[in-house]
Protein backbone atom coordinates (compact mmCIF):
# COMPACT_ATOMS: atom_id res chain seq x y z
CA UNK A 1 0.00 0.00 0.00
CA UNK A 2 2.86 2.41 0.67
CA UNK A 3 4.86 1.52 -2.52
CA UNK A 4 1.43 2.20 -4.52
CA UNK A 5 1.22 6.07 -2.58
CA UNK A 6 5.25 7.21 -3.05
CA UNK A 7 5.73 6.15 -6.42
CA UNK A 8 3.11 8.97 -7.55
CA UNK A 9 4.38 11.12 -4.93
CA UNK A 10 8.07 10.73 -6.58
CA UNK A 11 7.12 11.14 -10.37
CA UNK A 12 5.34 14.62 -9.82
CA UNK A 13 8.30 15.87 -7.98
CA UNK A 14 10.04 14.72 -11.02
CA UNK A 15 8.01 16.62 -13.07
CA UNK A 16 8.13 20.06 -11.76
CA UNK A 17 11.46 20.14 -11.55
CA UNK A 18 11.80 19.35 -15.07
CA UNK A 19 9.13 21.94 -16.05
CA UNK A 20 11.04 24.68 -14.00
CA UNK A 21 14.70 23.64 -15.49
CA UNK A 22 13.18 24.12 -19.55
CA UNK A 23 11.51 27.67 -17.87
CA UNK A 24 14.93 28.65 -17.47
CA UNK A 25 16.17 27.52 -20.00
CA UNK A 26 13.62 29.74 -22.30
CA UNK A 27 14.20 32.78 -20.67
CA UNK A 28 17.75 32.71 -21.52
CA UNK A 29 17.39 32.30 -24.84
CA UNK A 30 14.89 34.48 -25.22
CA UNK A 31 17.40 37.15 -23.64
CA UNK A 32 19.31 39.50 -26.58
CA UNK A 33 23.33 38.78 -26.71
CA UNK A 34 25.30 40.94 -24.72
CA UNK A 35 26.88 44.31 -26.26
CA UNK A 36 29.97 45.77 -25.99
CA UNK A 37 28.76 48.41 -24.29
CA UNK A 38 27.08 46.00 -21.37
CA UNK A 39 30.28 44.92 -21.25
CA UNK A 40 31.71 47.75 -20.83
CA UNK A 41 29.18 49.16 -18.10
CA UNK A 42 29.50 45.70 -16.25
CA UNK A 43 33.41 45.93 -16.04
CA UNK A 44 32.66 49.51 -14.49
CA UNK A 45 30.72 48.47 -11.92
CA UNK A 46 33.10 46.38 -10.42
CA UNK A 47 35.00 47.48 -7.88
CA UNK A 48 37.88 49.10 -8.04
CA UNK A 49 40.84 48.95 -5.48
CA UNK A 50 42.59 51.67 -6.01
CA UNK A 51 39.86 54.32 -6.20
CA UNK A 52 38.86 52.76 -2.75
CA UNK A 53 42.10 52.72 -1.28
CA UNK A 54 42.46 56.32 -2.76
CA UNK A 55 39.26 57.77 -1.00
CA UNK A 56 39.98 56.01 2.31
CA UNK A 57 43.59 57.76 1.99
CA UNK A 58 41.70 61.44 1.71
CA UNK A 59 38.84 60.36 4.34
CA UNK A 60 41.84 59.62 6.70
CA UNK A 61 43.36 62.83 5.86
CA UNK A 62 40.26 64.55 5.98
CA UNK A 63 39.71 63.27 9.41
CA UNK A 64 43.03 64.08 11.10
CA UNK A 65 42.71 67.56 9.66
CA UNK A 66 39.65 68.00 11.67
CA UNK A 67 40.86 66.23 14.77
CA UNK A 68 43.99 68.74 14.82
CA UNK A 69 44.18 72.22 16.54
CA UNK A 70 44.12 74.87 14.32
CA UNK A 71 47.16 77.00 14.21
CA UNK A 72 45.58 80.59 14.99
CA UNK A 73 44.18 78.86 18.10
CA UNK A 74 47.13 78.91 20.09
CA UNK A 75 49.41 81.81 21.34
CA UNK A 76 50.81 84.55 18.96
CA UNK A 77 53.89 86.13 19.55
CA UNK A 78 54.74 89.24 17.52
CA UNK A 79 57.87 91.99 17.30
CA UNK A 80 57.37 95.22 15.59
CA UNK A 81 60.25 96.65 14.63
CA UNK A 82 59.75 100.37 13.86
CA UNK A 83 61.26 101.04 10.35
CA UNK A 84 59.44 104.39 9.45
CA UNK A 85 57.71 107.55 11.24
CA UNK A 86 56.41 110.52 10.29
CA UNK A 87 58.22 113.94 11.50
CA UNK A 88 61.40 116.15 10.44
CA UNK A 89 63.34 112.46 9.93
CA UNK A 90 61.20 109.93 8.59
CA UNK A 91 63.89 107.01 10.01
CA UNK A 92 63.04 105.16 12.90
CA UNK A 93 60.79 106.00 15.46
CA UNK A 94 60.39 109.34 17.66
CA UNK A 95 58.28 111.12 20.40
CA UNK A 96 56.45 113.83 19.92
CA UNK A 97 56.51 116.37 23.11
CA UNK A 98 56.20 120.49 23.58
CA UNK A 99 58.51 122.54 21.93
CA UNK A 100 61.21 123.54 24.41
CA UNK A 101 60.75 127.21 23.69
CA UNK A 102 57.39 127.07 25.80
CA UNK A 103 59.40 125.39 28.06
CA UNK A 104 62.01 128.37 28.16
CA UNK A 105 59.41 130.83 28.29
CA UNK A 106 57.47 129.85 31.55
CA UNK A 107 54.81 128.73 29.54
CA UNK A 108 54.06 124.89 28.72
CA UNK A 109 50.12 125.70 27.69
CA UNK A 110 50.24 123.98 24.56
CA UNK A 111 46.70 125.02 23.28
CA UNK A 112 47.09 124.07 19.73
CA UNK A 113 48.33 121.32 17.71
CA UNK A 114 49.93 123.62 15.50
CA UNK A 115 53.79 121.90 14.68
CA UNK A 116 55.42 124.54 15.89
CA UNK A 117 54.35 123.95 19.44
CA UNK A 118 55.57 120.20 19.05
CA UNK A 119 59.23 118.81 19.04
CA UNK A 120 60.06 115.27 17.53
CA UNK A 121 62.61 113.17 19.60
CA UNK A 122 64.14 110.46 18.01
CA UNK A 123 64.67 106.98 19.33
CA UNK A 124 68.37 106.49 21.19
CA UNK A 125 68.10 102.90 19.92
CA UNK A 126 66.13 102.41 16.88
CA UNK A 127 65.47 99.32 16.97
CA UNK A 128 64.04 98.65 19.69
CA UNK A 129 60.90 96.24 19.02
CA UNK A 130 57.17 96.83 20.55
CA UNK A 131 55.93 93.40 21.77
CA UNK A 132 52.07 92.13 21.34
CA UNK A 133 50.98 88.75 22.97
CA UNK A 134 47.48 87.94 21.80
CA UNK A 135 45.45 84.80 21.80
CA UNK A 136 41.63 84.33 20.73
CA UNK A 137 40.32 85.87 23.98
CA UNK A 138 43.77 87.09 25.48
CA UNK A 139 46.31 90.35 24.52
CA UNK A 140 49.22 92.27 25.92
CA UNK A 141 51.26 94.97 24.88
CA UNK A 142 54.41 96.69 25.78
CA UNK A 143 56.35 98.94 24.29
CA UNK A 144 59.20 102.02 25.18
CA UNK A 145 62.86 103.55 24.83
CA UNK A 146 64.83 105.67 25.19
CA UNK A 147 64.68 108.95 22.93
CA UNK A 148 66.57 111.93 22.57
CA UNK A 149 67.19 115.14 20.51
CA UNK A 150 70.23 116.07 18.31
CA UNK A 151 72.27 117.59 20.73
CA UNK A 152 71.79 115.47 23.40
CA UNK A 153 70.19 117.86 25.55
CA UNK A 154 67.10 116.64 25.64
CA UNK A 155 66.35 112.90 26.85
CA UNK A 156 62.97 110.80 27.46
CA UNK A 157 62.85 107.53 28.52
CA UNK A 158 59.21 105.98 27.88
CA UNK A 159 57.86 102.51 28.29
CA UNK A 160 53.96 101.89 28.53
CA UNK A 161 52.14 98.31 28.89
CA UNK A 162 48.55 96.90 28.90
CA UNK A 163 46.71 93.42 29.23
CA UNK A 164 43.33 92.44 28.77
CA UNK A 165 41.30 89.16 28.75
CA UNK A 166 37.87 88.24 27.23
CA UNK A 167 35.70 85.80 28.84
CA UNK A 168 32.44 85.22 27.09
CA UNK A 169 31.49 88.51 25.85
CA UNK A 170 32.94 90.81 28.55
CA UNK A 171 36.21 92.23 28.46
CA UNK A 172 38.22 93.45 31.46
CA UNK A 173 42.08 95.04 31.42
CA UNK A 174 44.67 97.34 33.17
CA UNK A 175 47.07 99.59 31.53
CA UNK A 176 50.26 102.00 33.31
CA UNK A 177 52.30 103.89 31.49
CA UNK A 178 55.91 106.11 32.89
CA UNK A 179 57.82 107.94 31.49
CA UNK A 180 61.26 110.84 33.08
CA UNK A 181 62.42 113.33 31.19
CA UNK A 182 65.67 115.71 31.02
CA UNK A 183 66.24 118.90 29.57
CA UNK A 184 69.88 120.34 30.24
CA UNK A 185 70.18 123.64 29.20
CA UNK A 186 66.53 124.36 28.12
CA UNK A 187 67.12 128.13 28.74
CA UNK A 188 71.22 129.07 28.27
CA UNK A 189 72.60 132.95 29.31
CA UNK A 190 76.50 133.97 28.91
CA UNK A 191 77.06 133.05 32.70
CA UNK A 192 74.12 130.95 33.85
CA UNK A 193 72.15 127.65 32.46
CA UNK A 194 68.59 126.46 33.90
CA UNK A 195 67.79 122.75 33.66
CA UNK A 196 64.30 121.00 33.22
CA UNK A 197 63.06 117.61 34.95
CA UNK A 198 59.96 115.61 34.51
CA UNK A 199 58.51 112.47 36.03
CA UNK A 200 54.99 111.42 34.70
CA UNK A 201 53.38 107.88 35.57
CA UNK A 202 49.79 106.91 35.44
CA UNK A 203 47.58 103.01 35.03
CA UNK A 204 43.18 102.59 34.90
CA UNK A 205 41.26 99.67 34.70
CA UNK A 206 38.82 99.08 31.80
CA UNK A 207 35.35 97.42 31.46
CA UNK A 208 34.08 96.68 28.21
CA UNK A 209 32.76 94.38 25.58
CA UNK A 210 34.43 91.96 22.89
CA UNK A 211 32.96 89.95 19.74
CA UNK A 212 35.17 87.87 17.94
CA UNK A 213 39.22 87.00 18.03
CA UNK A 214 42.16 89.26 18.97
CA UNK A 215 44.22 87.01 16.64
CA UNK A 216 41.42 87.36 13.36
CA UNK A 217 38.14 89.69 13.32
CA UNK A 218 36.60 91.49 16.23
CA UNK A 219 34.80 94.06 17.89
CA UNK A 220 35.67 95.92 21.22
CA UNK A 221 34.55 98.51 23.30
CA UNK A 222 35.84 99.62 26.69
CA UNK A 223 34.84 102.58 29.45
CA UNK A 224 38.83 102.90 31.13
CA UNK A 225 39.14 104.88 34.52
CA UNK A 226 42.73 105.58 35.54
CA UNK A 227 44.82 108.15 37.35
CA UNK A 228 48.08 110.20 36.38
CA UNK A 229 50.71 112.05 38.09
CA UNK A 230 53.35 114.71 36.94
CA UNK A 231 55.69 116.93 38.73
CA UNK A 232 58.37 118.95 36.99
CA UNK A 233 61.42 121.08 38.31
CA UNK A 234 64.07 123.12 37.40
CA UNK A 235 67.73 124.10 38.70
CA UNK A 236 69.42 127.04 38.19
CA UNK A 237 73.30 126.87 38.00
CA UNK A 238 75.59 130.06 37.09
CA UNK A 239 79.00 130.58 37.95
CA UNK A 240 78.30 131.57 41.37
CA UNK A 241 75.53 129.46 42.23
CA UNK A 242 73.05 126.91 42.27
CA UNK A 243 69.67 126.92 43.16
CA UNK A 244 67.29 124.08 42.75
CA UNK A 245 66.11 121.46 41.93
CA UNK A 246 62.69 123.84 42.56
CA UNK A 247 59.72 122.16 41.56
CA UNK A 248 57.55 124.07 39.18
CA UNK A 249 54.76 122.11 38.48
CA UNK A 250 53.13 118.86 39.79
CA UNK A 251 49.49 118.06 39.02
CA UNK A 252 47.02 114.79 39.74
CA UNK A 253 44.39 113.85 36.91
CA UNK A 254 41.57 111.56 36.70
CA UNK A 255 41.06 110.51 33.02
CA UNK A 256 38.21 108.52 31.95
CA UNK A 257 38.13 107.33 28.14
CA UNK A 258 35.58 105.54 26.07
CA UNK A 259 37.30 103.64 23.01
CA UNK A 260 36.12 101.66 20.42
CA UNK A 261 37.73 98.97 17.79
CA UNK A 262 37.77 96.85 14.59
CA UNK A 263 39.79 94.29 12.95
CA UNK A 264 39.02 92.54 10.09
CA UNK A 265 41.37 89.33 9.07
CA UNK A 266 41.53 88.52 5.33
CA UNK A 267 44.10 86.41 3.38
CA UNK A 268 46.43 89.06 2.54
CA UNK A 269 45.44 91.80 4.93
CA UNK A 270 44.01 92.76 7.92
CA UNK A 271 42.31 96.64 8.19
CA UNK A 272 42.54 97.77 11.86
CA UNK A 273 40.19 101.02 12.94
CA UNK A 274 40.07 102.44 16.96
CA UNK A 275 38.33 106.02 18.34
CA UNK A 276 39.33 106.95 21.81
CA UNK A 277 37.69 109.96 23.60
CA UNK A 278 39.17 110.92 26.97
CA UNK A 279 38.63 113.35 29.46
CA UNK A 280 40.86 114.65 31.99
CA UNK A 281 39.95 116.53 35.68
CA UNK A 282 42.40 117.76 38.10
CA UNK A 283 41.67 116.18 41.19
CA UNK A 284 42.53 119.43 42.69
CA UNK A 285 41.77 122.69 41.09
CA UNK A 286 43.99 125.54 40.62
CA UNK A 287 42.84 129.31 39.71
CA UNK A 288 45.06 131.86 38.80
CA UNK A 289 47.62 131.79 36.33
CA UNK A 290 49.85 128.62 36.67
CA UNK A 291 52.07 126.46 34.73
CA UNK A 292 49.97 123.48 33.89
CA UNK A 293 47.04 125.64 35.36
CA UNK A 294 44.47 123.85 33.35
CA UNK A 295 41.89 122.00 35.33
CA UNK A 296 39.53 120.12 32.63
CA UNK A 297 40.52 119.08 29.01
CA UNK A 298 39.68 116.68 26.45
CA UNK A 299 41.50 114.96 23.64
CA UNK A 300 40.17 112.50 20.93
CA UNK A 301 42.18 110.00 18.80
CA UNK A 302 41.98 107.98 16.18
CA UNK A 303 44.02 105.11 15.07
CA UNK A 304 44.07 103.68 11.13
CA UNK A 305 45.89 101.09 10.26
CA UNK A 306 46.58 98.17 8.30
CA UNK A 307 48.69 94.95 8.50
CA UNK A 308 49.90 93.17 5.33
CA UNK A 309 51.13 89.48 4.97
CA UNK A 310 52.95 89.67 1.39
CA UNK A 311 53.46 85.89 1.72
CA UNK A 312 50.74 83.22 3.09
CA UNK A 313 53.83 80.51 3.22
CA UNK A 314 56.17 82.76 4.99
CA UNK A 315 53.41 84.80 6.81
CA UNK A 316 55.23 85.32 10.18
CA UNK A 317 56.80 88.08 8.00
CA UNK A 318 54.39 90.79 7.94
CA UNK A 319 53.95 94.94 8.09
CA UNK A 320 52.37 97.15 9.42
CA UNK A 321 51.08 100.56 8.49
CA UNK A 322 49.48 103.01 11.12
CA UNK A 323 48.45 107.03 10.71
CA UNK A 324 47.11 108.48 14.07
CA UNK A 325 45.19 111.83 14.32
CA UNK A 326 44.47 113.54 17.54
CA UNK A 327 41.72 116.36 17.66
CA UNK A 328 41.81 118.92 19.87
CA UNK A 329 44.58 121.19 21.94
CA UNK A 330 46.35 118.10 22.77
CA UNK A 331 47.09 119.85 26.23
CA UNK A 332 48.11 115.72 27.46
CA UNK A 333 51.16 116.82 25.73
CA UNK A 334 52.46 118.72 28.57
CA UNK A 335 52.00 114.99 30.63
CA UNK A 336 53.08 112.29 28.59
CA UNK A 337 54.58 111.80 25.01
CA UNK A 338 52.88 111.07 22.09
CA UNK A 339 53.69 108.83 18.79
CA UNK A 340 54.49 110.21 15.60
CA UNK A 341 50.94 110.26 13.65
CA UNK A 342 52.45 107.84 10.70
CA UNK A 343 54.44 104.63 11.67
CA UNK A 344 55.25 101.70 9.34
CA UNK A 345 56.53 98.36 11.25
CA UNK A 346 58.27 95.36 10.15
CA UNK A 347 56.40 92.68 12.13
CA UNK A 348 57.75 89.20 13.66
CA UNK A 349 55.05 86.81 14.31
CA UNK A 350 55.56 83.51 15.54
Amino acid sequence: MLNRITVPISFAIMLSCLFHVSAQEADIQSRPPLSSQSLILIVAELPNVESDRELARLLSVETREKNEKPKNDGMTVALDFPVFSSGRSYFFEKRIMIDSRLIAGDNPRLGGTSDTQKEFILAKYEFVPKLNVYSRDFRAQLSGGIFENKDNKRKIGHAESSIEYGLWFALVGIDGFFEKENFLGVLEGQDFRISFGRVSYGGGGFLGFKFGDFQKSFLAGKFKRGYIFTEAEEIYKSSITSVGPIKWYGAEFKMDSISLESRLSFSYVAPYFSVEGKKYKRMVNRDGIFPLGINNFRELTTISAVEVTPSLKHDFIRFVVSYRRDFGRQDGLLIVSDPSEFQVFARLAF
